[in-house]
């Protein structure tokens, strides 16, 4: 924070208390324990720096953007700023900040994929240097230069045919197009790696930010990572919304060859697909690749360089060889040595290397053969046979190495100094030895690939011990850069696999939040037998972070990923026993002293039991298949005894399922409760926000909105400070939502829906979406925009899976717009059981209900109510239990039972008015009014009402925002279009006319049932006039009948 806080609070050693300073100046003292007076000075003041026993932190109050104050702590080490969420003033005791400040202490800043490569990739987002023995090859860069007229290019060549020199030259040339480059390794089979790679590449581009597509890399690297078209089409979205692009952008990406995982191949293709037209693709890659080549070359969307247009023409050949030979070579000579190379430029190169020390040059070109594995051959016989050994030696050891430089190659080559790994560098790149300079100050280089391949054969072939320790070493140094990646992978390759092991226990967790856990799962696959039923633990826990993001992935992933839940849990079944039977022979034959390793049969009996439990949940949910569910839920119960946090949440995740399913997810709060405590002392991020989702949800249900606001703003923010798991940020806007709908902040609430369903839209989260429309569409009636009930519904039929729900939806708005006999009709052919409840009519009862209300079936309803009461009224839900009671009072006040009305409203102001519910009572309307008045004024006076004061305002603030809606406060319905839901007989309703005073009079006693006749005695005015008022107000209104314009007026919030 850039603020510097006025007031200081030091903890004492001395005096065993907390000392407060303001400018320096003592002010007062707090004992640990005193919080009340603590608490006391805290009101006054908006930020402080705390000097605590166990750490450091600023403290400062925010105000949120939509109301409210919270405590937030900072801490800045090593130039990282860190943040964390403490809330409100009366969680802000002492003891708490010294457990923030320990804590903050000792968090490890997260190694991102990103930070992490930054100083790697930083040499592969840039074109390599031009070498020194450069021609100029003008027919190729034109035809580069006429490529741009088509999405993609394709440089298709075997190794040495210089397509990546080509390119750089091309590159280096550009003036007015902004080059992006790429140049791809192993470890970018991983999509998350290979996609944020591609991004940052594109982020070099000066006309886009430098946090370009930053969205997509949080999701890519999440542990649920949506759907790779979403992920494509947000990014896509991004380039395209550019305002001004000052000249074209071309993305080069350097050996494709090494990609062969299939999903980044179906996103390049949908990359093309949608590519915007001031963006172009070049690949260059040893093979075609994966994509649909023949339908781009059909539709003239493609460009092609391959090796017959890439190999060196005579001219070409005498430039690059006259660099490198003196005397140059003859005319006849060069065509020999053209003949034979057939212009393959590795193979030009190579020999003009041999050459260079050769006399015989004739007799040396009569015996070359011009295959590449002769050439190959020739780089051990001529190359680095005649290097001095000092050289040769450093060259096979480096060579296990991708990227190169002096640390690294120090440490693999155990060198005395970094200087002198630099310089045997410098050496060689002087000695044109094949080693790429990847950056402007010679730090990084590559050999090339060709070259690489004939030392690490040489390497194999005649030192393999040594192949083993090189890469260990390598190994060792990775992991003390903290390049995990790098490190596991040289570790496994020098058959040092308890190392591997290790390290992939240490940071299994973090490949998993970053989305990389089909790359963690080969590299566990790719153990040795004899090695698993001692690193068990981390293939069970290898597959529970695979099962974990099932639920947000395509078809394909899941039954990828199923795959290879599957496979790890057979590799430890098979180990386990053979370990089983080789543990009893080892004790009887092992002597005395020895010991076998030893793993706890029954914590991985039962860990496999539950991954597969939760495979068979999975399958469950997505199938629809909710019969399972009790025996999986018992099943995981029975299961639910690790120590492990992690292991916690798939028993936890099946509750939340099993009581949703049951609209009983409120029963779950305690639970949760206690498992937020867990996860927090876990340090587990993920862990926490999934809790925090869960838990949010049921104290909605519980009918603890308080808590549910509490928690979600608290995830949002740690989603916001973590940058990861973003793809629940929509599903907590979705509860704050319907929290603030609740309290009648509409605008808010609308403005949350809104970006929560943006959220979906993006993310592809049908779920979301679907229940997104829903509280939209609640919230616009509420409002009373009718126009915008019409386009939310409209919005909501484009929807797949909105059968259950678009009749209800349909007959809101019917009732809405006054079409009762639609909404009748609607009401008449829902079947209700005859005996038990059906749990799908939660959500279609009370609109029946109300259509019963609005045309006047008070003793229908009311005998509905009294029906299903034992069901709806202790349902675990508290939406079902609240909406149940508040029809209910309607019901009994219209029907004259009032006493019992009195005893419901008593049961329901009980629950709703610590939490400020208000929409329970609102959505009821003008019915609601006249039994809260009622309770107001009879009762208070029959009963001598001992209501608590708050429970008196809470009437008076009930009866106000009534009041409020109905003299328009709310927006003032738009007309709505006859399109639509809206039959074809229904005339489009018009905004309504101003009422006079003595028409709203009228108005009110038509809502209450009475004839003319009545309205005339109870207003004291003539039958004629009574006519001519109830005539105007259905002009006015647009409707075409007394109940008609009842229902139209109680939808404008006129009633």
């Amino acid at each position: 924070m850039s603020r510097t806080p006025l007031h200081a609070l030091i903890w004492s050693k001395e005096r065993h208390l907390y000392e407060q300073y303001t400018r320096g100046q003592l002010q007062h003292h707090f004992q640990p324990a005193e919080d009340a007076a603590w608490f006391v000075w805290l009101q006054g003041v908006s930020s402080f720096a705390f000097h605590g026993a166990r750490g450091s932190l600023n403290v400062y109050q925010e105000q949120r953007p939509r109301g409210g104050a919270y405590w937030y702590a900072y801490q800045t080490r090593d130039g990282h700023t860190r943040k964390q969420y403490l809330g409100r003033m009366e969680t802000l005791t002492l003891s708490r900040l010294e457990e923030t400040a320990q804590a903050l202490a000792h968090v490890q800043q997260p190694t991102t994929t990103t930070e992490q490569g930054m100083l790697l990739l930083s040499s592969r987002l840039t074109p390599p240097r031009q070498p020194n023995t450069l021609v100029e090859r003008e027919r190729l860069l034109t035809a580069l230069d006429a490529s741009l007229s088509t999405p993609l290019t394709l440089l298709s060549a075997s190794a040495g045919w210089g397509k990546t020199t080509l390119l750089s030259i091309w590159a280096h040339r550009q003036k007015k197009t902004q080059v992006a480059w790429l140049s791809l390794d192993e470890l970018d089979n991983s999509p998350a790696r290979f996609w944020s790679a591609l991004i940052m590449a594109l982020r070099r581009c000066p006309s886009l930010a430098a946090n370009f597509g930053e969205n997509v890399v949080a999701e890519l690297q999440s542990p649920q990572p949506p759907p790779l078209s979403s992920c494509l089409s947000v990014l896509l979205h991004e380039l395209e919304s550019q305002q001004v692009y000052p000249a074209p952008i071309v993305l080069i990406v350097d050996d494709y060859q090494l990609i062969e995982t299939s999903v980044i191949h179906q996103g390049i293709a949908f990359f093309l697909e949608h590519l915007p037209p001031h963006l172009h693709l070049i690949l260059s890659s040893r093979v075609d690749p994966d994509l649909p080549l023949a339908r781009l070359r059909a539709h003239g969307q493609l460009t092609e360089i391959r090796a017959d247009e890439l190999r060196f023409q005579e001219d070409e050949a005498s430039q690059f060889l006259h660099k490198m030979l003196f005397p140059p070579l003859s005319a006849e000579e060069l065509q020999r040595l053209m003949s034979r190379t057939e212009g393959w430029i590795a193979g030009l190169h190579l020999v003009g290397l041999t050459l260079q020390k050769r006399e015989d040059r004739t007799a040396y070109l009569e015996t070359l053969t011009g295959s590449q594995r002769y050439l190959l051959d020739y780089v051990q016989e001529d190359i680095l046979a005649r290097l001095s050994p000092e050289t040769r030696t450093f060259l096979l050891q480096i060579a296990i190495l991708s990227r190169l430089d002096a640390a690294v190659c120090q440490a693999v080559t155990a060198a005395p100094t970094r200087a002198t790994s630099q310089q045997m560098l410098t050496l060689l790149e002087r000695a044109n030895l094949f080693l790429v300079p990847l950056d402007e100050e010679r730090r990084i280089y590559r050999l090339h690939d060709l070259f690489r391949e004939a030392l690490l054969s040489a390497l194999h072939s005649s030192q393999p011990e040594m192949a083993l320790l090189l890469h260990r070493r390598a190994a060792d140094f990775y992991e003390a850069e903290g390049q995990w990646a790098e490190a596991i992978l040289h570790a496994l390759a020098g058959a040092s696999f308890s190392m591997a092991a290790r390290l992939m226990e240490q940071t299994v967790e973090q490949f998993w939040v970053r989305g990389e856990m089909a790359m963690m799962s080969r590299w566990v696959l790719s153990l040795p037998d004899p090695l698993v039923p001692e690193h068990a633990r981390l293939a069970l826990t290898t597959a529970l972070y695979l099962l974990h993001p099932v639920s947000s992935s395509t078809r394909e992933q899941r039954e990828s990923r199923y795959q290879h839940v599957r496979q790890l849990i057979k590799r430890v079944n098979t180990a386990f026993s053979h370990h089983t039977k080789a543990t009893h022979q080892a004790t009887l034959a092992a002597p005395a002293g020895s010991s076998v390793p030893s793993i706890d049969p029954e914590v991985l009996h039962r860990r496999l039991h539950l991954l597969q439990a939760g495979m068979a949940l999975y399958e469950a949910i997505e199938a629809s298949d909710f019969k399972r569910l009790p025996v999986l839920h018992q099943e995981m119960l029975e299961l639910d005894k690790d120590e492990e946090v992690i292991w916690h949440m798939l028993p936890l995740f099946c509750n939340v399922v099993y009581y949703t399913a049951r609209q009983e997810r409120a029963k779950l709060l305690p639970q949760l409760l206690d498992a937020k405590q867990q996860v927090r002392r876990s340090g587990s991020q993920f862990a926490v926000t999934r809790v925090r989702q869960w838990l949010a949800l049921s104290a909605v249900e519980a009918g603890q909105l308080r808590l549910a606001y509490e928690e979600s703003l608290a995830a949002l923010d740690l989603i916001e400070q973590t940058g990861s798991y973003a793809l629940l940020k929509g599903y907590f806007k979705d509860i704050l939502a319907l929290i603030l709908y609740q309290w009648n902040r509409l605008e808010e609430a609308r403005d949350w829906m809104r970006t929560a369903i943006q959220e979906a839209v993006t993310w592809q989260q049908s779920n979301l979406l679907l229940s997104g429309y829903i509280r939209l569409m609640q919230i616009e009636l509420a409002r009373g925009d009718l126009s915008a009930v019409q386009q939310t519904l409209h919005s909501f039929e484009q929807l797949e899976g909105h059968r259950n729900w678009l009749p209800i939806m349909r007959a809101q708005w019917w009732l809405a717009t006054g079409q009762l006999q639609e909404a009748t009709n609607w009401a008449q052919n829902i079947v209700l059981p005859e005996g038990a409840w059906e749990r799908s009519l939660y959500d279609v009862f009370p609109v029946m209900i109300r259509i019963y209300f609005a045309t006047f079936r008070w003793t229908e309803a009311l005998q509905l109510l009294e029906r299903f009461g034992e069901d709806l009224s202790r349902s675990a839900n508290s939406r079902i239990t609240l909406t149940y009671l508040a029809q209910y009072i309607v019901a009994l006040h219209h029907t004259g039972q009032n006493e019992r009305a009195y005893e419901v409203t008593m049961r329901l102001f009980a629950l709703t008015e610590p939490e400020g519910y208000l929409r329970v009572y609102l959505d009821e309307g003008e019915p609601m009014r006249q039994a809260l008045e009622q309770f107001q004024t009879s009762h208070s006076h029959q009963h001598d009402l001992t209501a608590s004061a708050s429970t008196i305002a809470y009437i008076s603030q009930l009866l106000s925002a009534i009041a409020q809606e109905q003299s328009g406060a709310n927006r003032a319905l738009e007309p709505a279009l006859p399109s639509g839901p809206v039959s074809a007989g229904q005339a489009s309703v018009s905004p309504p006319a101003l009422l006079t005073q003595r028409e709203q009079d009228v108005l009110r006693l038509l809502n209450t049932g009475a004839s003319n006749q009545d309205i005339a005695q109870a207003l004291v005015i003539e039958l004629p006039t009574v006519k001519k008022h109830v005539s105007n107000l259905l002009g006015k209104l647009g409707a075409t009948s007394r109940t008609q314009a009842v229902a139209l007026a109680r939808a404008r919030s006129l009633l």
